[in-house]
């Protein structure tokens, strides 16, 4: 394990009280862990590795096949039963064990699945699922088949359940709560469960809305900012903290079978297909942040799965924005694609039916004054998110346009940081500063402060960052950390070792 170098002194904007602090933050970072094989399908593996300051082994899996139902059944073949864990430990988290509540839950995301976030799916990534769900009904798992599935529903969730599923269910073809009742088919399960949907979806939902806080961030740096002037990337992801996932951690690396499409790591968790975030061979990465907006439905490209295909088709950052333009969102999300090639970073952000693009020092981003306060401070060669959007059209049905405060200091501590790296020098940010830029906004936990960002208890249970990587997408590689432990000995992802991963290793010839 290797203390950063460079303790960084961070300049905290204190939105509440309007002052300013400083402290120091030093994440750590593991070398390239020894894989060692846990199970073999066909052509392909699945490894484990040890890292010191975690419970139990990082999982990679290394998939391949001639077709995409092959590559979907050797992904279920090898994590079956880790998939299965996870989705009781989700299930428990939500459900708290009451078989009632999680039947109108599974209900709801199945009616979901099918009926919306399939329609505009491409056909390979319906083949890939429908290998899963055979693996899983072969190896004697039914009950289980469509847990997969489910998962790209969940994934997709807004980030504020309570606050705004009525939005996500108004807009999917104009129907509203009430649709459920015009499905016949799946109308009369319902019905034999005893479930009445106009009342008690929105009832578990609700339930479930803690549990789904997001406040995620990522960011790119590069050129004259960069050691090398090479482009640098991070991705926190906030959500879903002390469920127990992270006991199934996983890097799922995913060769296409079709001539011209480039492999990728998907970061995820057992159970979920689609990546949280990754980094393809062609050095494109991708990115999330959650940023709720009127404008939702499921009726598009699910983000995890829309993400991987931009991993996996481009090259370039035009390549990669030309199939964002041609394929739909879905949510009010916060995107962000880096390009090692064009060694640029672009966030998105998105709503049903709209995307705004932003390249760095973007005028709307330093025009939005509320009440002759300003809320953007964009920068060059540099461009980052938290939780709040500054497009005008965006923000025209945004469910909140007013940045709060967590997101607003998370926002100003990436800022300040860039910043105070600046008044180095050229070149300040070299890898690890690109690791303590992404670790520094991770969120640790109560109390609420400043300090939260720059310190780590030794136990964080409040904390809810789950996982939080750092790419070097020019040198193939990456640092990732995830959360460790449940309740009093958890603690957080940016707080544990980043464990640095040359994925150079797995890409094959393309």
């Amino acid at each position: 394990m290797t203390f950063l170098k460079v303790a960084v002194f961070v300049v905290v904007i204190v939105i509440s009280i309007g002052t300013t602090r400083a402290a120091y933050f030093t994440p750590t970072t593991a070398p390239m862990p020894t894989l060692f094989p846990i199970a073999t399908y066909n052509t392909s593996v699945l490894y484990g590795a040890n890292v010191t300051g975690y419970d139990s082994p990082f999982l990679l899996a290394n998939i391949s096949g001639p077709t995409r139902f092959s590559i979907g059944y050797a992904w279920a073949t090898l994590l079956a039963t880790r998939s299965i864990e996870n989705y009781g430990f989700i299930m428990q988290a939500i459900c708290n064990g009451d078989a009632l509540v999680q039947g109108i839950l599974e209900l709801f995301l199945d009616i979901q699945f099918h009926l919306f976030a399939t329609q505009q799916l491409p056909q390979e990534y319906q083949e890939e699922l429908r290998g899963i769900r055979q693996a899983m009904s072969d190896a004697g798992f039914q009950t289980h088949s469509m847990i997969t599935d489910r998962a790209v529903v969940l994934s997709s969730f807004p980030g504020d359940v309570a606050s705004n599923i009525e939005w996500l269910l108004l807009n999917e073809l104009g129907l509203g709560p009430h649709f459920f009742a015009r499905r016949n088919s799946l109308q009369d399960g319902a019905k034999a469960r005893g479930i009445h949907f106009e009342s008690q979806v929105k009832a578990v939902l609700e339930t479930a809305a803690k549990f789904f806080h997001r406040s995620c961030s990522h960011f790119g740096v590069w050129g004259s900012r960069t050691d090398t002037g090479e482009l640098y990337t991070g991705r926190n992801l906030d959500w879903l903290a002390n469920s127990g996932i992270a006991q199934n951690k996983l890097l799922t690396i995913v060769h296409p079978p079709e001539v011209g499409r480039f492999p990728h790591v998907a970061i995820a968790f057992a159970g979920m297909w689609g990546a949280l975030t990754g980094m393809g061979a062609s050095g494109i990465t991708v990115h999330e942040s959650g940023d709720d907006n009127k404008m939702e439905t499921l009726q598009g490209f699910s983000w995890t799965l829309r993400l991987r295909y931009i991993m996996e088709m481009a090259s370039t950052m035009s390549e990669a924005l030309a199939l964002w333009r041609a394929t739909n969102n879905t949510l009010g999300i916060n995107h962000g694609i880096g390009s090692a090639k064009s060694r640029q970073y672009v966030a998105i952000e998105t709503k049903a039916s709209y995307s705004a693009y932003f390249f760095d020092n973007d005028t709307r981003e330093a025009q939005r004054i509320i009440n002759g306060t300003q809320y953007g401070f964009p920068l060059t060669e540099a461009v980052w998110r938290t939780n709040h959007g500054y497009d005008p059209t965006w923000l025209s049905t945004a469910i909140d346009p007013k940045p709060g405060k967590d997101t607003f200091a998370r926002y100003m501590l990436l800022h300040d940081t860039f910043l105070l790296y600046a008044s180095q020098g050229t070149g300040a940010i070299g890898a690890l500063e690109a690791v303590n830029l992404t670790a520094i906004v991770g969120d640790k936990g109560d109390p609420p402060t400043p300090e939260r960002f720059t310190t780590c208890p030794a136990q964080n249970p409040g904390g809810i960052n789950v996982l939080s990587a750092t790419f070097l997408p020019e040198r193939h590689k990456l640092f990732v950390a995830f959360e460790n432990g449940l309740n009093a000995t958890h603690t957080v992802a940016c707080c544990n070792p980043y464990v640095e991963m040359d994925m150079t290793k797995f890409w094959g010839p393309f």
